[in-house]
């Protein structure tokens, strides 16, 4: 059995994988640190890879867990021109949808606290992409930028109007649909350059975007971990 754990700002969450297949999940606050302990010690698992932006807790055991880098060693290339900055969740990630759709011209989508879209070609190189708000950004710009703008949390959200009524739903409806055009108008940039392209979601907000946006796209909530898995498995051999 492997562990993939992915470390983000707030939160940490914990996958366990039976060869390629997902067999549980956790997540929790950075600071619940007990708790994810606790989940760790529920099962006996052979070698574990660690992704993070951040610090490394010390519930990470060195002896077993392989520490995600921009050196270490990936099932596909990589062709960006910083990799001492490229993001360990946007390595993971890509590895996610090589493994998913192999041989196949792929745009991640990722809509957390930013938005990464990311291509990775057919002939399994990582070639960038794009960096930009994620919706909970936007709306805490156009609060902190204006003297009278509310400050919109859309944590409990479920959708977003076309027509605003009044000022918070004026500014929902200019995020949110500001950031879905943006999304597709990105997709037919990328199909007029990459043939037969596949689209996927995920992140945290994918919820929000997957049956609204006009491209055919593919909703993967469990990209990263699946990715994680599959740099793990290549390590291990």
């Amino acid at each position: 059995m492997h562990c993939t754990i992915d470390r983000g700002n707030t939160k940490t969450k914990i996958y366990f994988f039976e060869k390629n297949e997902l067999k549980s999940s956790f997540s929790a606050f950075n600071k619940e640190e007990e708790a994810l302990t606790s989940f760790l010690l529920k099962y006996n698992y052979s070698k574990g890879i660690f992704s993070s932006s951040a610090d490394v807790p010390h519930f990470i055991d060195p002896s077993k867990f392989l520490i995600l880098n921009s050196e270490t060693p990936l099932p596909f290339e990589l062709n960006y021109k910083t990799l001492k900055t490229l993001g360990a969740d946007r390595i993971a990630l890509a590895a996610g949808a090589n493994f998913l759709y192999p041989n196949r011209n792929s745009l991640i989508i990722s809509a957390g606290t930013c938005i990464t879209i990311d291509l990775i070609d057919q002939l399994s190189v990582y070639q960038g992409g794009i960096i930009t708000p994620g919706l909970s950004m936007r709306f805490q710009a156009m609060h902190k930028f204006t003297e009278n703008l509310p400050l919109i949390n859309i944590k409990n959200q479920e959708s977003f109007p076309l027509i605003g009524k009044s000022t918070k739903e004026s500014m929902e409806s200019g995020v949110f649909n500001g950031t879905l055009a943006e999304i597709d108008q990105t997709i037919n940039q990328f199909k007029g350059i990459y043939k037969d392209l596949t689209a996927i979601i995920t992140g945290g907000d994918h919820k929000f975007f997957e049956l609204h946006l006009k491209n055919e796209i593919f909703a993967q909530p469990n990209l990263q971990a699946i990715g994680l898995n599959r740099i793990l498995v290549h390590n291990a051999r």
